[in-house]
């Protein structure tokens, strides 16, 4: 997949026009964690037809995947606080802006569990 998607943007007469005025943005470092389950990235994965929960400790890389039955924010919290539960809080998660991190649940989640919700760019 990623190279018919690398082959189209190479073929791509707007694409190849406008690729030079395109600034990279610079590689954004977090801070090293101090314990384990203190900074967490976390992204949805899909696989064989099956939509799955992915969350990355950045003290010990380890990772926990979870199946989502739906791609719902109320199911998709309701698989981080089964997670929490199991390893503890994070002080600060890290996801994309991907629509069940976006929502109006999601920041409802983030206020009450008190966690620093981070963002990153596509």
């Amino acid at each position: 997949m990623r190279a018919e998607i690398k082959d189209h943007v190479a073929n791509c007469s707007a694409c190849n026009e406008y690729a030079q005025a395109q600034q990279k943005e610079s590689l954004m470092l977090h801070d090293i964690p101090t314990r384990p389950w203190q900074t967490v990235s976390m992204d949805i994965l899909s696989y064989a037809g099956q939509d799955l929960i992915v969350l990355v400790d950045h003290y010990s890389d380890f990772w926990e995947i979870d199946l989502l039955p739906d791609l719902s924010a109320d199911t998709l919290i309701t698989g981080c606080k089964s997670q929490f539960a199991r390893y503890g809080q994070p002080d600060k998660v890290i996801t994309d802006n991907g629509p069940q991190f976006a929502c109006e649940q999601f920041r409802k989640f983030v206020a009450k569990w008190g966690f620093n919700h981070v963002t990153s760019s596509p």
